[in-house]
């Protein structure tokens, strides 16, 4: 496993020496747009990472982080998280999606916890999917949409844990062709490592109680034993993630769900990362 950050921030003239440093020391940048937009990536293994932290940091700059395998560890592993890096339309409709797609009886509109899905998601129009597979939908973070490929394999499969579910036109309430959704059926019961590196902010909400977690992209520990006995291929974690309203799960697949993906090639657009699982 490799730890990359990639910064992206405004290439003005405060940035200078930086920009020098990265050109100095052959650390590929591009800056482009019309505001410029200087954007690199390093991973912490890189003889310069130390230093380049150091400075971003005095300018006051963030990273995005994220965990790299390798291909043999994502193999080796016998549970993955997954999300689509595929981010496409919104829940429909817009203004009042949550009371028509979920319960929203508990619903918390300080922390957006409490939803339950009672019902089909509604989108404007058919995704035009090209060579993707999978996507999520903007505003929903824990949820997986996939096209006729993905359905009938999985339909198929002997993969365990899942419904899949039609979406329909927001307009009509007809059904849209090529797309359905992986309804999740189970939670996992609570088995998270929470370790200081691996945890940017802890967040209860002061009207409803509950309580979220920000990650800082070094990977996920879970206890071991959580896993033992689990009788399904797809399952969602029973902590909770996510700033403002921003209220989702992990999804977790087992290993048979991830080779059945990625032997058939439907993966291009998919993030796996190995779940770490502790004694």
């Amino acid at each position: 496993m490799r730890i990359k950050h990639r910064y992206a921030f405004r290439a003005d003239g405060s940035k200078k020496r930086l920009v020098n440093f990265l050109s100095e020391n052959e650390i590929s940048h591009n800056i482009s747009g019309a505001i410029p937009m200087l954007v690199f990536t390093i991973y912490e293994d890189d003889r310069n990472w130390k230093k380049v932290a150091s400075l971003m940091k005095r300018h006051g700059c963030s990273p995005i982080t994220e965990c790299v395998y390798s291909k043999e560890e994502l193999e080796n592993a016998a549970w993955l998280s997954i999300r689509s890096k595929w981010r496409w339309s919104y829940p429909q409709p817009e203004d009042h999606f949550k009371s028509i797609t979920y319960d929203d009886s508990k619903y918390c509109d300080r922390c957006g916890c409490g939803l339950i899905q009672k019902d089909s998601f509604n989108i404007k129009k058919s995704p035009s999917w090209g060579k993707r597979n999978f996507l999520m939908l903007n505003w929903v973070e824990d949820e997986l949409f996939i096209n006729d490929k993905v359905f009938d394999l999985l339909k198929n499969s002997e993969l365990q844990g899942f419904d899949l579910l039609d979406v329909n036109y927001s307009k009509s309430n007809s059904v849209v062709e090529n797309i359905k959704q992986i309804r999740v059926n189970k939670i996992l019961d609570s088995g998270m490592i929470i370790k200081k590196d691996n945890i940017k902010e802890k967040i209860k909400c002061k009207k409803c109680g509950c309580r979220k977690l920000i990650l800082k992209g070094r990977g996920t520990y879970r206890k071991e034993k959580v896993f033992k006995g689990i009788d399904v291929d797809i399952i969602k974690s029973s902590e909770v993630f996510g700033g403002g309203l921003i209220c989702a799960r992990e999804i977790f697949v087992s290993n048979s769900f991830y080779r059945l993906i990625t032997e058939n090639g439907l993966d291009k657009d998919l993030f796996f990362e190995v779940v770490n699982l502790i004694n």
